[in-house]
């Protein structure tokens, strides 16, 4: 069995990266399952990666460590039924320490399988680029403290998003990376060129995970909580409906304010997501990271006058604040575009300390 163990911090592009690596290896005839995670249960990504058409199960309500029973379950029930030739398991994106947690236990436990299992950690090119110059950031020490243990433990090393780079940018923080972590494969990537996918499944195919034969990282689990308490996680499902127009520009409005608000204030935004299932046009979803700024969003494409959101949100600020944010402006655009707007489902929470079931050393 290959696992492609995919990590990375919030909206490094991992979810994309995986779905258009999918594609490319279904098109070379080799089936492909996802295992996605989250803190929560709404999970824009599941919602994605469904609708893309690879067989996936999602590990909800805490991340791999902290439901290992789960984790293991699930990636059986997808292995039995749907017989991949590779598994990608994409962890949630505050979630470090997955060789000691995940990959030694599942290795140990589940040696009849013949498991083939390497670590890919995500990075955004722009943040990495800002923490290895020392640049500005957008989070508190003790959130990067899991960022920089996320790329530690990997086998592969992937900055993402190079087409958000100027080409000698780019060049330049890779070779800033692999002199910085010369133990590791380091890619420059962009999620959307076929070429760059290629090379990682490539480097992903060949590499026997070395961490395994190796001591579990050091991991000041104190610090590494304090980090995740930082995060607000803010869920919500609703639907929008309008009488006679189109609502892509309502749904760009609450989309590009909540950015907005979010960044004047100065809060750490991993990621601002939204999956729109529109009642009569094809799924699609829009993101936003801390790295990403004010950026104006425009949709393109047709979504008609009713449809369905799942709006996620990880920030570094208190859970109430965030959700007030967001229902504001919600509130605000039904308002302005004189929308019908329900709530289905709502949670706003901080995960809680991580926990695994089981570490190895």
């Amino acid at each position: 069995m290959k696992i492609y163990f995919v990590s990375g911090f919030l909206g490094s592009g991992k979810t994309t990266s995986i779905i258009n690596a999918g594609r490319i290896l279904m098109a070379e005839g080799l089936k492909t399952g996802v295992v996605t995670n989250d803190q929560g249960k709404y999970l824009v990504d599941n919602y994605f990666v469904n609708a893309s058409g690879i067989p996936s199960i999602e590990v909800a309500n805490g991340c791999f460590c902290c439901n290992y029973d789960d984790f293991d379950s699930h990636l059986l029930d997808l292995a039995e039924n749907e017989k991949p030739d590779i598994i990608f398991a994409e962890s949630v994106g505050s979630c470090a320490d997955i060789v000691a947690t995940v990959m030694k236990p599942l290795n140990e436990f589940r040696a009849n399988y013949s498991i083939q299992s390497s670590l890919t950690a995500f990075t955004d090119g722009r943040l990495l680029k800002a923490r290895l110059s020392g640049g500005k950031l957008p989070f508190s020490d003790d959130v990067i403290y899991i960022f920089d243990k996320q790329i530690e433990e990997s086998d592969i090393l992937v900055i993402n998003k190079s087409d958000l780079l100027s080409d000698a940018d780019g060049a330049e923080l890779l070779a800033e990376a692999k002199r910085r972590y010369p133990e590791k494969r380091v890619l420059l990537q962009s999620a959307f060129s076929d070429d760059n996918l290629s090379a990682w499944m490539t480097e992903a195919d060949g590499f026997s995970s070395s961490a395994l034969n190796k001591p579990s990282m050091d991991m000041d689990y104190a610090r590494y909580a304090s980090g995740e308490l930082k995060m607000a996680w803010f869920d919500k499902i609703f639907s929008v409906k309008s009488s006679s127009e189109d609502i892509g520009e309502a749904i760009d409005y609450i989309f590009s304010s909540v950015g907005e608000v979010l960044n004047a204030e100065q809060q750490g935004v991993g990621h601002l997501k939204l999956f729109i299932k529109p009642a009569a046009y094809p799924a699609m979803k829009i993101s936003l990271t801390g790295m990403d700024g004010s950026a104006k969003h425009q949709i393109k494409t047709k979504i008609g006058a009713e449809a369905r959101v799942v709006l996620n949100a990880r920030v570094e600020t208190e859970p109430d604040k965030l959700s007030s944010i967001v229902n504001n402006i919600i509130s605000s655009a039904a308002d302005r575009y004189k929308l019908e707007v329900n709530t289905i489902e709502e949670n706003s929470f901080r995960p809680g300390e991580p926990a695994p079931v089981h570490r190895f050393a």
